[in-house]
């Protein structure tokens, strides 16, 4: 058996087993999961789509001013690279 052929049944051997569920392990029905956690995801949902809506309007306000855009980032590091090398 040649290398690749070793190295393909290793790897379907490992797929086999994550694919399978560990012995002993008991399934989560989603009626077992406490409320918290349901309104940690929601929030955390919530979370990603208000990160998103403000990635997007960021986007729109750098298709529409590039060069200020570029401008600012230029003098925003160069603050930032000025407060980094006062503070030691």
């Amino acid at each position: 058996m040649s290398r690749k052929q070793t190295l393909r049944a290793e790897l379907d051997e490992l797929h086999a087993g994550l694919v399978q569920p560990a012995s002993g392990q008991a399934h989560i029905s989603k009626d077992d999961i406490p409320d918290w956690v349901k309104d940690l995801n929601k929030t955390g949902l919530e979370l990603q789509a208000k990160f998103a809506e403000v990635a997007e309007d960021a986007e729109d306000i750098v298709s529409a001013h590039p060069l200020v855009a570029v401008a600012t980032a230029f003098l925003l590091g160069v603050v930032v690279g000025r407060m980094m090398g006062r503070s030691r």
